[in-house]
């Protein structure tokens, strides 16, 4: 891995910016305290043909809470999309290359311009499967509101894209908390 396709893909925060029509210091402004960015690598160890759903599924379908995921597969892959529609697709590792996914914050911010994923990872019968995830995350204290956008290169009406209205603003870590209730039991006030 190259440091400097770490920073090229650092560059899609640019193009993103173009098409919502924002100055350079948009995401700067939202990540001037302390963000609650994390590199977390991840190991899913191979199940067998006789185990339940719930180790088959490394990760259970989700969304990443943050703002944008940069994500390194090995070559074993298991990782899946949900469409628009609802269907289910590989996603395969390709060499020397990122997967970069958008979070719950940006599908807030854009007010639904901008889709948050559903994604999981199904554990390989025979493999041992790693990945490493840069996760790009506002402080827990940034208020996250949804932003109007009305300099974008392409309007919302004129894409097909169907927002979502998000009236409430949200405070990150009372998001990313009630997030960590649902999926992990333990998690206590």
């Amino acid at each position: 891995m190259h440091f400097e396709s770490i920073i090229t893909s650092f560059y899609n925060f640019y193009i993103l910016l173009y098409l919502i029509g924002e100055k350079e210091s948009f995401f700067r402004e939202k990540f001037k305290d302390q963000d609650f960015s994390q590199l977390a690598l991840f190991h899913y160890p191979p199940h067998n043909h006789e185990t339940d759903d719930h180790q088959v599924w490394g990760v259970q379908e989700h969304t990443d809470y943050g703002m944008v995921t940069v994500l390194l597969q090995d070559e074993v892959g298991g990782l899946q999309a949900q469409t628009g529609s609802g269907e289910w697709i590989k996603v395969p590792p390709i060499p020397k290359t990122f997967v970069i996914n958008l979070g719950d914050m940006l599908e807030i911010w854009t007010n639904g311009a901008f889709k948050s994923p559903p994604h999981r990872v199904k554990a390989s019968e025979t493999k041992h499967r790693y990945s490493i995830a840069l996760f790009l995350e506002p402080s827990l204290d940034s208020l996250i509101t949804p932003e109007p956008f009305e300099n974008t290169l392409i309007t919302l009406e004129k894409s097909g894209v169907k927002k979502a209205s998000f009236k409430q603003p949200v405070r990150y870590g009372d998001y990313v908390l009630n997030k960590y209730r649902k999926n992990i039991p333990s998690v206590e006030n």
